[in-house]
């Protein structure tokens, strides 16, 4: 068995250098393959018959990624640049990975998987012997992607998956550990990320870490003035603070909504506005906004549904301040999405916000849950000019750095220096 092992480290070794038929010849000295190794042999073969990938630093190649958050415009910025190149950039859904090895056995391009979210991976499994199963084979196919020559990347937009059950945070966790072995490079959005990854891989991963900063969101800038549906929300003489995006439980509405009451009630917040905009996913708040009787209804507004770009973008323009109040949080799309239209933020002292947001400066943070409701009231102290000269050094330390076509040239000059087996520095 050790034998054969060797001689399956050496054919695999073979294989990245191109060098199929002497990797063949050791694939028949192997033998017979287990029932979890045939499909090497036969790739083998297929990779030998196509000639795959050049390494001759050509400038055509393949983007597949997984998965596709439509509703999310992260991935659209993100192959921007490729796209306008004529780059082929096509979505794999979880379930059909399988498939992807007859793709990319069609042409002789080069190619590149990305993976995003990991939810998708194990959505719907239990952490029992087939669930596992199910999750090794997604990642089985990574490495045979790998060993025909492609790279594997990985964004790490969460550390941990939000609002999992017991039964979904094991098949997390063992989904990150798996995915930080198998990509070649993983990207973060900052550098926060490496201590948190390695600490819950147990694995020493910063040879493989690249920051690439998070985009803002430009694109949505040049908007109507007032989209009808947004006419009924009059301005108030005080703040208006803003809670937006798919407002699921671990972002905390439930506590914002709280705290803000109590503030409103105590007389600390006057003619003050409170908006949430997005989908609300939180039963919780849902039941706590029904619940309110007509004078609280004066002061808060729910907008539960998708809004538009048009429509997040008019909110943000004549909101005063963002609350961002998660319960866990790596990574925040929705900072970014706020600090494009210069809006300040509320947050937690967790994930990026230790080091995006100086507290008084660029944003507002609190320590604790507790502290929420003081914060708001720091916020609306500071008045609508204390607040705008906030968002302002907000978006001027993020532009350099978060414009969105340097994200995506960025991106793409990354993929070409990948693919070409060169270093990537650090890519920030």
């Amino acid at each position: 068995m050790k034998t054969r092992l060797v001689l399956f480290d050496q054919a695999r070794a073979l294989i990245r250098e191109r060098r199929f038929n002497e990797a063949e010849l050791l694939f028949e000295r192997i033998g017979p393959a287990s029932p979890g190794m045939w499909w090497l042999q036969l790739e083998l073969a297929r990779a030998k018959r196509h000639g795959h990938l050049s390494r001759d630093g050509s400038s055509e190649f393949r983007l597949f990624f997984a998965p596709n958050y439509r509703a999310n415009q992260y991935q659209p910025l993100l192959h921007a640049a490729l796209v306008k190149e004529g780059v082929s950039v096509e979505s794999i859904d979880a379930s059909a990975l399988g498939a992807l090895p007859e793709k990319i056995l069609v042409d002789n391009l080069p190619f590149v998987f990305h993976q995003h979210w990991l939810r998708e991976i194990y959505r719907g499994l239990s952490p029992d012997r087939a669930g596992f199963d199910a999750v090794d084979r997604y990642f089985g196919t990574l490495k045979l992607l790998r060993s025909l020559g492609g790279k594997v990347l990985w964004t790490v937009h969460n550390l941990l998956d939000h609002d999992l059950s017991p039964d979904e945070l094991q098949l997390n966790v063992y989904c990150l550990r798996q995915m930080a072995k198998v990509a070649d490079r993983i990207l973060i959005h900052t550098v926060d990320t490496i201590p948190l990854l390695e600490g819950t891989c147990g694995l020493d991963l910063g040879d493989k870490c690249c920051v690439l900063h998070h985009p803002l969101y430009d694109s949505i800038v040049e908007m109507p003035e007032c989209p009808p549906e947004m006419r009924g929300i009059t301005p108030r003489s005080g703040t208006t603070f803003l809670c937006f995006g798919f407002l699921r439980p671990y972002k905390g509405g439930m506590e914002l909504l709280s705290h803000y009451l109590s503030s409103v009630r105590s007389g600390q917040l006057v003619d003050t506005r409170l908006i949430f905009a997005g989908l609300v996913q939180d039963k919780q708040l849902l039941r706590a906004y029904d619940s309110l009787d007509q004078a609280d209804r004066q002061d808060v507004v729910l907008i539960n549904r998708r809004v538009s770009d048009s429509e997040l973008a008019w909110l943000c323009q004549h909101a005063d301040v963002a609350v961002l109040p998660y319960r866990n949080i790596l990574t925040s799309g929705s900072f970014y999405q706020a600090t494009t239209f210069a809006l300040p933020t509320i947050v937690p002292s967790s994930g990026m916000f230790v080091s995006a947001v100086e507290d008084g400066i660029n944003g507002l943070r609190y320590a604790n849950e507790s502290d929420l409701g003081e914060t708001l009231i720091r916020g609306s102290m500071l008045g609508k000019v204390g607040l705008k000269a906030m968002g302002k050094i907000a978006l001027e330390r993020c532009r350099a750095e978060s414009a969105s076509a340097h994200f995506a040239d960025r991106y793409k000059a990354l993929l070409r220096r990948v693919l070409q087996g060169g270093k990537v520095g650090g890519c920030a």
